[in-house]
């Protein structure tokens, strides 16, 4: 059971990193284009969106390694300890 646990948060990870990454540039570039920008305004929106989804990544993954660090520290629980 807890293998299929893990093969789960690796896919959500994995989906989640996907969709930070693909979105903020598309969702500015067709703003950029609904507003009539121009190619300039296109360019620029295509780096905010790159930057933006840069930091998404980022916060993602110090979330994932914070995570991962705290489950090395944590203590296995045993039912068995009769203390």
């Amino acid at each position: 059971m807890k293998h299929w646990q893990q093969v789960l948060k690796q896919l959500t990870l994995i989906t989640q990193l996907g969709l930070s990454i693909v979105t903020p540039p598309l969702l500015l570039l067709y703003l950029a284009y609904r507003l009539h920008f121009g190619a300039l305004g296109m360019i620029l929106a295509l780096l905010v969106g790159l930057i933006s989804s840069g930091c998404g990544v980022w916060r993602i993954w110090k979330q994932s390694a914070s995570r991962a660090e705290q489950d090395a520290n944590k203590e296995p629980t045993s039912f068995d300890r009769h203390e």
